[in-house]
């Protein structure tokens, strides 16, 4: 029974790309935005420089600064955060294209360098057994406690690429709301700046009239809904794999000891392996928390249901994906320094020169190179740390002001 956690099942449509390059994903982006683009220019909704305002809309958003009166005019030259959303979308296959095949060769990694070695039997502390781990072993009924753990995990993903129906269903109406959902929300009401209670309603339904993907022009409505219905769809299978991913490793250590690679091969004493993967893990985040901040910037107040609803699918996973591995991972490199230390006590007593004071002497250097050596599977490049915190905790940050807000003011402008 193969030990390697297999991503892809949850795409099995899809299952023979992964083999392509990750990189080729890139291409998407270009393709997408000359559909955009021409799309636009032939319902004549791509606009001037002129409706190229950010810093304006950001200034009205905040209600600081002087920015002129706003125009319910939203053509595509205006509408930048649609744009990033779409970038972020097409960014995101090849990012989770990569995650996987990096996720699907860390069991492997692991084993090879010695890092881990499977269990004869799987040991259970109260957590792991809150979390059914026997139960989830049980259910595959051949193999180690390693394999069984993967391969009851990559049943899971099976099912959940049985369901891909049902899934694609689910993005297809989410991203029909989003479309038409400004029409009744107001979406561009952060844009409009300070109007009259008697002409706001007008201005919004004039904006989004005027809005590239409206219903009333079919080429960017249809344009918009895929590509949303995409990015919906990516992150119900991302999020999927991610949560199913954090379970085995929070389980990992009830069906295998963990160790480190002595020879140090990889320059993480073995767990390279995972470190990999956390930065794909890590750069997803940063991509989808700004998204997601220029998304709440837009909603405004006045949406507080949709930005709870969103905000809340946000609190569950940012914990899940980074507090867990970092519960699982805990005492690594000293628990594994213990076992090292034992095993060269151990070796060395029993030799002839234990007595000699050279070798006690040569002994103890080996403990403190022991006690020096320290995996770190979660660690980040310096560059990586202020992204991260920034736009990951942004959106709690942007949504706490506008709870904020909506109960001080009454929401609304």
């Amino acid at each position: 029974m193969p030990s390697n956690f297999e991503p892809f099942r949850v795409v099995p449509y899809l299952g023979g790309l992964r083999n392509w390059p990750s990189t080729i994903w890139l291409l998407l982006l270009p393709l997408v935005v000359v559909l955009v683009v021409v799309g636009s220019l032939l319902q004549g909704t791509v606009g001037g420089l002129t409706d190229f305002q950010p810093l304006w809309d950001v200034q009205r958003a905040l209600g600081v600064g002087n920015p002129p009166p706003s125009r319910p005019n939203f053509p595509l030259t205006r509408d930048v955060i649609d744009g990033f959303l779409i970038v972020v979308i097409c960014v995101t296959i090849p990012l989770i294209h990569r995650q996987w095949i990096l996720m699907s060769r860390v069991i492997e990694g692991l084993l090879s360098s010695g890092a881990l070695t499977s269990k004869a039997a799987p040991s259970l502390d109260r957590v792991r057994r809150l979390l059914r781990v026997e139960k989830v072993l049980t259910s595959v009924t051949h193999g180690t406690p390693l394999e069984r753990l993967i391969g009851a995990a990559n049943r899971w993903l099976d099912k959940v690429g049985r369901s891909s129906g049902i899934l694609v269903a689910v993005s297809f109406a989410l991203a029909l709301l989003i479309a038409i959902g400004p029409n009744r929300n107001g979406l561009f009401r952060a844009f409009s700046g300070d109007l009259p209670a008697e002409t706001a309603e007008t201005w919004l339904r004039e904006a989004y009239d005027s809005w590239w993907a409206a219903i009333s022009h079919p080429g960017g409505f249809f344009l918009y809904v895929l590509l949303m219905a995409l990015g919906i769809y990516l992150v119900l299978i991302q999020n999927t794999v991610g949560l199913t991913a954090v379970y085995c490793l929070i389980a990992l250590s009830a069906v295998a000891d963990f160790d480190l690679d002595w020879l140090d091969r990889d320059g993480n004493f073995g767990w390279q392996p995972v470190t990999e993967v956390f930065r794909t893990v890590v750069l997803s985040l940063v991509l989808h928390g700004s998204a997601l901040s220029l998304t709440l910037l837009a909603l405004g107040v006045d949406n507080f249901p949709w930005v709870f609803g969103v905000v809340l699918i946000w609190i569950v996973m940012l914990p899940s994906v980074t507090l867990g591995p970092l519960y699982a991972l805990r005492g690594l490199s000293r628990a594994a320094q213990e076992k090292r230390v034992d095993q060269l006590v151990t070796f060395f007593n029993t030799t002839p020169s234990a007595a000699d004071p050279l070798q006690q002497e040569d002994l103890r250097g080996k403990i403190v190179s022991v006690r020096a050596a320290k995996a770190r599977p979660l660690r980040l490049r310096r560059a990586e740390l202020p992204a991260f915190f920034v736009l990951v905790l942004l959106p709690i940050f942007l949504t706490t002001v506008q709870v904020y807000f909506s109960v001080t003011y009454g929401g609304g402008k």
